[in-house]
């Protein structure tokens, strides 16, 4: 698969979503605002829209398969396992079955790893206890684990190679996040 073919294929589930939340949250969150009589921070407001609009792609992507994910490229139902509790197996048998070049595989990884990224860089800037790196690594495992648990109950497959590779994705975010501020002078705390 080209990498154009697969940046084609997040970036069309990942931009429909928050496009539909968009004016809904930016009323939802203004009534919000204007209930608590809190001081407003526009770079905090916008930081926050990103991040809850950049969930809303993400969850348009964990949650709501393609019909490729389903059915796969010669439109037979893919029967998968409800959840894989192996390190590996899941990874390596994509790998075995499809080529390290697949569409499967690189989504796989990469999908599981570079989508979260922004996660692990984001919510530190948005939530002050997610600056502390023991707060971010029970983050880093409570997130995925809740997004597998879900997808074991709604036909998507569960799998400890996702959880791993999603915490790695939000641990490089948040190491990124780290790095930028130890250049500005400023460290995370913990």
């Amino acid at each position: 698969m080209k990498f154009v073919e697969l940046l084609r294929l997040f970036t069309s589930r990942m931009v429909l979503a928050p496009v539909v939340v968009f004016i809904p949250y930016v009323i939802i969150r203004a009534i919000i605002l204007l209930r608590s009589h809190r001081r407003f921070s526009l770079k905090h407001e916008l930081l926050l829209t990103i991040y809850v609009l950049y969930l809303v792609s993400l969850a348009s992507v964990v949650f709501f398969p393609d019909r490729k994910e389903m059915f796969g490229d010669n439109g037979e139902y893919l029967i998968l396992p409800v959840y894989s509790t192996i390190p590996g197996h899941m990874t390596f048998g994509i790998l075995e079955e499809f080529g390290f070049w697949s569409r499967e595989f690189l989504i796989n990884i990469f999908g599981n790893i570079i989508v979260f990224i922004p996660v692990g860089f984001l919510t530190p800037l948005v939530q002050k206890r997610a600056r502390n790196v023991k707060n971010a690594l029970c983050f880093a495992v409570v997130f995925p684990l809740c997004i597998e648990f879900v997808q074991a109950f709604i036909g998507r497959t569960a799998d400890i190679d996702d959880v791993v590779l999603n915490f790695s994705g939000l641990m490089l975010g948040w190491l990124i996040y780290a790095i930028i501020l130890k250049r500005k002078g400023r460290g995370p705390h913990g």
